[in-house]
């Protein structure tokens, strides 16, 4: 890690209204889920670690690399965003089994943070409660050793219609996440009050430093605005014509050598005959109704790729 600052951008409409003053001299930035539908680079094309789903990762990841191809962003690292919980995320063991290159948040990272990940499992086995990709990013920076947070486009989803710094009803993303054609997308399990306690909960226990750099962003109702500290001569530079704002779908190809892969086992049962057998027995009816889940949903994933 090169410096103890870095800026946690949402896609919140506050994306749109940095105050690029209030930016340190030297910061990383990470981004997450369609942050590259936005019109411009307004933290720059440099990407210390971007975040994406599980649910959507394959086509994610085949995005990012096209976005690399065409010098659109670079990225350093490639994160799963994995909570190591059942409950919340089964498609981790297929995307670690095709794409052992990309990290995976949670063993990576947040099972370093003991008391956090205890506090995330509670409120997500009796509230159904779950932060947000931003408090994950701002979690993960804990484990890394960041101590100052610089908060961007985290607006906890107030307000209707715009609930993002840019339109993200495109016909892919509308594709594969039906609910993106609503205009309230984001998930019953996130609500702000939770986000803001989690957030409490992540500077209390590893002495974060956080500040908000969008002085009209409902996180600056909480959080103390950054102190200027430059010029503002940050350079946000418009996307050229043809600039890639949608997920890329992959070809019709990819989801028929995918479909045809059984689900990889659990890396830790495959050296032990009786553990494995046992394993089998206990999961087989879920297996089995997790298998075909997976298997319609990649039949109609091919479907669509077919046109």
């Amino acid at each position: 890690m090169s410096t103890q600052s870095v800026v946690i951008a949402g896609n919140g409409p506050s994306l749109t209204a940095i105050d690029y003053r209030r930016l340190p001299e030297q910061f990383d930035v990470f981004r997450c889920n369609q942050f590259y539908f936005e019109d411009a680079h307004y933290l720059g094309q440099n990407v210390k670690a971007v975040f994406f789903n599980s649910s959507v990762f394959f086509e994610q990841f085949y995005t990012a690399m096209l976005l690399s191809e065409r010098n659109e962003y670079r990225f350093e690292k490639i994160i799963l965003s994995d909570y190591g919980n059942p409950l919340v995320t089964r498609d981790t063991p297929m995307v670690e089994a095709v794409l052992p290159q990309i990290t995976n948040g949670y063993k990576a990272y947040l099972s370093k943070l003991e008391a956090f990940d205890n506090y995330l499992r509670f409120n997500e086995l009796y509230r159904s409660q779950r932060p947000t990709a931003g408090v994950y990013m701002v979690a993960v920076a804990a484990a890394m050793g960041y101590k100052d947070i610089y908060l961007a486009g985290i607006d906890f989803y107030r307000g209707d219609k715009s609930q993002y710094a840019f339109d993200h009803q495109k016909n892919n993303i509308v594709s594969l996440v039906p609910n993106f054609k609503e205009d309230q997308s984001h998930a019953e399990v996130h609500g702000e009050n939770f986000e803001l306690d989690a957030l409490q909960f992540l500077m209390n226990h590893y002495g974060l430093r956080l500040f908000t750099v969008c002085p009209e962003s409902p996180a600056a109702d909480t959080f103390p605005l950054a102190p200027i500290q430059s010029e503002g001569h940050f350079e946000v530079k418009k996307k050229a014509p043809g600039a890639i704002k949608d997920i890329q779908l992959p070809p019709a190809s990819f989801y028929q050598r995918l479909a045809g892969l059984e689900e990889p086992l659990p890396h830790a049962h495959r050296g032990n005959l009786i553990v494995w057998l046992l394993y089998d027995l206990l999961t087989f009816p879920k297996g089995l109704r997790r298998y075909f889940r997976d298997k319609r949903l990649r039949k109609e994933k091919l479907r669509k790729a077919r046109g």
